[in-house]
């Protein structure tokens, strides 16, 4: 897909959950992907009357970090873009894998930031090459479907809703764009250096066009399959419950006992997530656990900081806080 401005507009047309008077903020880097996406939404802002920050995050990584981020931020400056500059205060001798804790780092700062001023919506720059590197990483970690789905447009952390519009453009539209537009970006030589896994996929699929669209055309299997199956799941999800509140869910115990395991599994840990309110993922055996105690006797009991009543005909899920 060609990224002009009339693509990205119809990208955030699609999601329109903004509310009126929306303040939003933007993740920049300073690198292509951040730098076009903050530019496309300053535009969009004036449209829709809503208020726009740029958020640079200055990791101390490396000892020029401080001096780019004030670059990124005067030049976002000259362009009348409201930004500000984050200072992550991490231990100085950081262990193994840095990148994931500087990328968890900076999310949990963004997330702060958002929660002090009543922000609900942050934009990040991820991009359609970016989703296939992560499908191979947790492909070659042994993701299961789930996990394979990769990055998504429109997800929810801790109350803040985080919005990646330009996950439908590759790279090279990106800085097409860029060029087109005169903009100047700052890249940050990490992103280059091999010594990092994610470094290592980039090169290698950038270089193989036939590695490359065997990657899109599994990416894109991937995805239809796991569209189909979570049809599958809250189809049968839907069919099961017989009362719903905010703290309790109530299923038919012999509908759920003739669910195939698997999907029966995965209906119980979204029944838990949505009784204790939290995304955590939960053990594999600790969930076949509860399962065998639900389908196979009656009584009241708890486990996971929540409760669980199953008698002859019905099932009760209920938050235990």
């Amino acid at each position: 897909m060609i990224l002009n401005y009339s693509n990205f507009f119809y990208q955030l047309k699609k999601i329109n959950y903004f509310e009126s008077n929306s303040k939003i903020i933007v993740s920049v880097s300073g690198g292509v992907d951040s730098i076009v996406l903050v530019f496309l939404l300053s535009r969009w802002v004036i449209i829709n009357k809503f208020n726009i920050t740029a958020i640079i995050i200055d990791h101390k990584l490396r000892p020029e970090s401080s001096i780019e981020a004030k670059k990124v931020s005067k030049y976002l400056s000259k362009f009348n873009i409201n930004n500000k500059i984050l200072i992550w205060k991490h231990p100085k001798n950081l262990s193994n894998g840095i990148q994931k804790k500087a990328r968890f780092a900076r999310l949990n700062i963004l997330r702060k930031y958002c929660n002090k001023h009543n922000i609900l919506h942050l934009f990040m720059g991820h991009h359609y090459d970016d989703n296939l590197e992560t499908f191979i990483l947790r492909k070659v970690s042994g993701s299961n479907l789930q996990g394979l789905n990769a990055i998504k447009i429109l997800s929810l952390y801790k109350n803040i809703q985080i919005i990646r519009p330009l996950l439908n453009f590759t790279k090279k539209e990106i800085i097409r764009f860029a060029k087109k537009n005169s903009l100047t970006w700052f890249e940050d030589p990490s992103n280059k250096n091999l010594v990092f896994a994610r470094s290592k996929i980039r090169k290698f699929i950038s270089k193989n066009n036939i590695i490359r669209n065997k990657i899109i055309i599994e990416y894109k299997k991937n995805t239809t399959v796991y569209s189909d199956y979570i049809e599958m799941i809250y189809s049968n999800l839907s069919i099961i419950i017989l009362h719903l509140s905010y703290k309790s869910i109530e299923i038919d115990k012999s509908l759920f006992c003739k669910l195939p395991r698997p999907i029966a599994l995965k209906i119980l840990e979204i029944l838990f997530k949505y009784v204790r309110r939290n995304e955590k993922h939960f053990k594999f055996q600790k969930l076949k656990l509860i399962y065998n105690n639900l389908t196979s006797k009656n009584g009241k009991y708890r486990s996971q900081n929540a409760f669980f009543h199953s008698t002859p005909n019905k099932i009760v899920i209920s938050t235990a806080k």
